[in-house]
């Protein structure tokens, strides 16, 4: 939610005319909205997040002890099943990399120049 606000405005900003003879007034509008979009989201998840975590965990962890009794195969069981997803993780970035290049390539030159001259180019 927050990247899509950054996205809005830096369109609107660098490249208005991608949205044609469209009013702009919208525009500002949009931006509040994903703001206080991007609070819910991020309240809600600090609020229930470990919760949901530890649920879903415990659930794992329960479906590992019925179906492996003790031993070596349990045991296994729980390192296979643990842990973070790399593959959902480079999924993401590269998700973002992506969305990231088209906005710039939304926004044009002029906000090339922008960044160029903020980096010291």
């Amino acid at each position: 939610m927050l990247s899509i606000r950054t996205f809005i405005e830096i369109i609107s900003v660098f490249n208005p005319s991608l949205l044609g003879a469209m009013p702009l007034g919208w525009l500002p509008v949009a931006v509040n909205v994903c703001a206080v979009a991007s609070w819910a989201l991020n309240i809600i998840l600090g609020l229930f997040a470990v919760s949901w975590y530890r649920r879903e965990a415990k659930k794992n962890i329960d479906r590992i002890y019925a179906d492996y009794p003790d031993g070596e195969a349990r045991t296994d069981a729980l390192l296979q099943k643990g842990g973070t997803n790399l593959l959902a993780a480079l999924l993401y970035f590269g998700i973002m990399l992506l969305l990231a290049s088209l906005v710039i390539n939304l926004a044009g030159p002029g906000f090339v120049q922008y960044a160029m001259s903020i980096s010291g180019y």
